[in-house]
């Protein structure tokens, strides 16, 4: 019998799973092919436990998919639009309880306590090339995922969780290869830490955290200019800046039940928009915070 070990990272610490055992994976694949330009991933985890990590491969993406074959079903499918590839991933509870024939027991209960034989975490292994152009629309509805997008060709990311804990991060240098527009990230009720946030190359990034938690960390030492737009509901969003002294910008709206913390040094110009020590006009690498507040709370420091 073989076994593996998963190891996952969640904003909370190192986690190890005990040992499970080892199945072959369910593998899908986009191919290399000079018909396209870029590709773009829909991916829909369900519950999985997922990890993404770039590889020096010429195949635009690779899905290592482990999971119950009893209670959950996958589905791929692949499509041209254009110069560009789409896949399309999702991992979904069976509504029955699936037979080997690949038949369908509709009289199996998911919802019913399962046997020790069926407690098996879902996990769903990710690889993206370094070589292509890509674009990826993410759903990770639970579980724990950590995505490292080091030095890929990412030329958009909009992701949402929806009681998940996910990391995503950029590699200390490891700067996204190609400039992006815009990051959307949601966090509904799961939290998000999005490390190195300037590494990504994008103009901006729209950050929405509804009951959750949502964390943003910049490199130490970055000089790149950057607007984040945040909506904060009951949720919470930590923003931690640069070591290195950075003109700060921010500009807030909130109601009387919102908590603001912010770091010593900053002002409150006539129009009401707050300012850093090292903020003037026309000053290069500006981060700008553009920050909506219902309630919940934001820290800044």
């Amino acid at each position: 019998m073989i076994f593996r070990y998963a190891v996952v990272m969640s904003v909370y610490g190192l986690m190890v799973l005990s040992p499970i055992k080892e199945e072959k994976p369910e593998v899908y694949s986009l191919e290399d092919s000079d018909q396209y330009n870029s590709s773009l991933l829909t991916f829909r985890s369900g519950d999985a436990d997922c990890s993404f990590a770039p590889v020096d491969n010429p195949n635009p993406l690779k899905i290592s998919a482990y999971f119950d074959h009893k209670l959950y079903q996958a589905a791929f499918s692949k499509q041209s639009k254009g110069d560009q590839q789409l896949g399309f991933f999702q991992l979904s509870r069976a509504e029955g309880k699936i037979n080997k024939d690949g038949s369908v027991d509709y009289s199996f209960n998911p919802f019913s306590s399962s046997s020790k034989e069926d407690e098996k975490r879902n996990q769903v292994q990710v690889y993206l090339s370094r070589k292509k152009s890509m674009s990826l629309d993410l759903d990770f509805d639970a579980g724990k995922s950590s995505l490292n997008l080091s030095g890929l060709k990412l030329s958009a990311l909009d992701m949402r969780c929806g009681s998940a804990d996910v990391e995503l991060t950029y590699g200390l240098g490891q700067m996204n290869a190609i400039s992006m527009d815009t990051i959307r990230i949601k966090s509904d009720v799961g939290s998000i830490l999005f490390t190195h946030v300037d590494h990504s190359n994008a103009k901006s990034i729209q950050a929405e955290a509804r009951y959750g938690k949502t964390i943003l960390t910049f490199s130490p030492y970055t000089q790149k200019a950057m607007h984040i737009k945040s909506v904060i509901g009951a949720g919470r969003m930590e923003i931690r800046l640069p070591e290195k002294e950075v003109p700060v910008l921010l500009k807030i709206r909130r109601s009387k039940m919102a908590n603001v913390k912010l770091p010593e040094g900053f002002s409150t110009k006539p129009d009401g928009t707050m300012i850093n020590e090292h903020y003037y006009i026309n000053a290069p690498g500006v981060i700008t915070l553009e920050v909506e507040m219902k309630a919940g709370s934001l820290e800044i420091y």
